[in-house]
């Protein structure tokens, strides 16, 4: 069968080889797009979108690290 071709990762490798190919492809980077769906949990934890017109990637990051006021739109 062809899936048997396929290579197989488990969550946290395919996670990891991932990281490591941004990481390599990308060292630096900085991604501009339109702040949605922005919340603070339990006064530490940030989640939002960042989206634009055929894109949206969700984030993540601890309260401590947000350097400017973000918020929708």
């Amino acid at each position: 069968m062809e899936n048997d071709l396929l290579p197989k990762f488990s969550v946290s490798d395919f996670v990891a080889s991932t990281n490591q190919t941004l990481e390599y492809a990308y060292p630096s980077v900085v991604i501009e797009g339109e702040v949605e769906s922005f919340k603070v949990n339990q006064g530490k934890f940030v989640f939002f979108n960042l989206k634009d017109a055929g894109a949206s990637v969700g984030c993540f990051m601890m309260v401590f690290n947000l350097r400017v006021p973000l918020e929708d739109g």
